[in-house]
């Protein structure tokens, strides 16, 4: 139960992310470094085990 939760929260951090990112105009290496860390946590999580 516990690792769903985190699962969710890290997916729904992501998306949220992503959606901001989307707003930001110019800066492109600092979008995409913001983008490629959010969409990592469940990766880096699962590299963990």
């Amino acid at each position: 139960m516990k690792e769903n939760k985190l699962i969710d929260l890290s997916t729904d951090f992501a998306i949220k992310i992503i959606k901001l990112c989307e707003t930001i105009k110019g800066h492109y290496s600092l979008v995409n470094q913001l983008e490629r860390s959010a969409t990592s946590i469940n990766t880096a999580k699962e590299n963990g085990k």
